[in-house]
């Protein structure tokens, strides 16, 4: 008996036929940014998956995922244990002679006066016997100790043995522990694939944002250039009485407005070359090569076959789906949880007096044991329902994550289509915008208006081109999310894993 989770499929999920078309489409290259075609770009993605350090905070999240699913795998295997054991006693007691103590002081003396005093000579033999015995009894009584009251007993032991375990997985508890395990370390590998794909990207946009700051610093001081050569133009037209003071200070007006654009570009400039540093895992400030300031020619659409290809294509959704197979495996293990467990024991030791002799004695044990739940009030119940509570978390999760790659692709995919139109409606406000500056410079040097509209359509027109930098750029960056929000799998064969 064992509680497998549920099959699942995409019949939960809402899901649109296709997606919007907008224009042809080619076939996406393993590396999506290479269709930007610029090798130094191409350098800094590489780079960046090697030494990003939010990458490296990934592997090593997958190093955790893999230890923990090792530890969970080896429950399905016995457990073995060795020990040893030395032991050394000192047992220190009375001896229990304090009742028997030795001759006293006037016996010694008594027999010491004994064998000092002089021999019975010239009588008997019996009287000479008699003096040798009184003699060796007085000598007896000289060499005599007193006993000891106490003695130690030192004794000493060994032992070796070893001890086995197993739990019978009768209702696959531990296999379905292990194996939610072994999902969620392939999830977090999808977290890792997710996350290389999401740092690509920010090289990408950053590299892009680089460009727009370098183009439009470029632009900017080339306009500012122009402005400086006009108020020249007026101040000599103001010399021949064919221009006003306040033609002059319209133009330093214009003039001031165009140097106070450029200290924000600089710094935005220095700010995104720190955080493009970063993102390599470099130190701020660190020269960095960009390759030219041109944008890249924007390539066609890359194929993006249908919502449901997002399933397997986007890391995260990978990620999600497999979140939620290890929850169901984890009602599993709770529900097998609250059945009787079937644990074995096995034992083997020696032990001896002597180390010599160690293995003269040995003992043997095997031991099986059941115990099952009879009241916990409720305590395992609660954890299925926690689990069942985790399932429905994680399958409305996996649901939001799918819908939400499959926005991402409808709205990259509006955005680049209605954004061309837009750069299309810009380059032709941009024409309109020189002509009217054209026009009316030509109606001021032919006096017949006054510098007012000349110094209007100027700022119009370089405001445009500032916009239309930034408006290629936005088209670029749509791109980028499009080919984001498709996902991929050439993660797999760049893993720092």
């Amino acid at each position: 008996m064992s509680f497998p989770p549920p099959q699942r499929g995409v019949g939960d999920l809402v899901l649109a036929d296709e997606f919007q078309m907008y224009g042809p489409t080619t076939e996406t290259p393993d590396h999506w940014w290479e269709r930007f075609s610029s090798p130094a770009l191409n350098a800094l993605v590489e780079e960046a998956l090697s030494n990003n350090f939010t990458l490296q905070q990934a592997v090593a999240r997958i190093d955790q995922a893999v230890a923990i699913a090792r530890q969970n795998r080896a429950v399905l295997f016995p457990a073995l244990d060795y020990s040893g054991t030395i032991s050394a006693q000192a047992n220190h007691q009375d001896a229990g002679f304090g009742t028997l103590p030795g001759p006293s002081t006037s016996q010694r003396l008594e027999a010491l006066g004994t064998l000092l005093a002089p021999g019975a000579g010239g009588g008997t033999p019996g009287d000479g016997l008699q003096d040798a015995k009184s003699r060796l009894t007085a000598l007896q009584t000289l060499t005599t100790k007193d006993p000891d009251n106490d003695q130690t007993i030192h004794t000493e032991s060994y032992g070796l043995g070893l001890a086995a375990s197993y739990e019978v997985d009768l209702w696959g508890r531990l296999r379905s522990g292990t194996q939610a395990s072994l999902i969620e370390v392939f999830s977090t590998t999808q977290d890792l694939y997710a996350a290389m794909q999401t740092v690509a990207g920010q090289v990408v946009l950053t590299w892009l944002d680089l460009l727009q700051v370098r183009q439009t610093i470029d632009l900017t001081r080339d306009q500012l250039v122009t402005n400086e050569t006009s108020l020249k133009l007026i101040k000599l037209r103001v010399i021949t009485k064919q221009a006003t003071a306040l033609d002059v200070l319209q133009q330093i007006q214009v003039i001031a407005r165009t140097e106070a654009i450029l200290p924000p570009l600089e710094a935005q400039r220095d700010v995104l070359m720190h955080e493009l540093a970063i993102l390599l895992g470099k130190a701020p400030r660190t020269p960095l090569d960009l390759g030219g300031d041109a944008y890249p020619e924007p390539a066609p659409l890359p194929d993006y076959g249908f919502p449901a290809d997002l399933l397997a294509r986007r890391p995260d959704v990978r990620s999600a789906g497999l979140r939620l197979q290890a929850a169901d495996w984890r009602v599993s293990v709770a529900k097998a949880d609250r059945l009787p467990a079937l644990r074995l024991t096995g034992g083997f030791s020696f032990d001896g007096d002597q180390f010599d002799m160690i293995f003269d004695n040995w003992l043997a044990t095997l031991a099986g044991g059941l115990t099952g739940p009879i009241f916990d009030a409720g305590r395992r119940r609660a954890e299925v329902d926690r689990t069942y509570a985790v399932v429905n978390e994680r399958l409305n999760a996996y649901r939001l994550v799918v819908l939400t790659s499959v926005t991402e692709v409808e709205n990259a995919l509006v955005q680049i289509d209605r954004h061309q139109v837009f750069i299309d409606a810009l380059r032709k406000q941009l024409k309109a915008a020189n002509d009217s500056h054209d026009e009316a410079f030509i109606r001021y040097r032919n006096g017949l208006n006054d510098y007012l509209p000349v110094q209007t359509a100027l700022v119009n027109s370089q405001n445009l081109e500032r916009s239309t930098i930034a408006a290629d750029h936005d088209l670029l960056v749509f791109r980028v999310q499009l080919h984001l929000a498709l996902g991929g799998d050439w993660m797999a064969a760049l893993s720092p894993s």
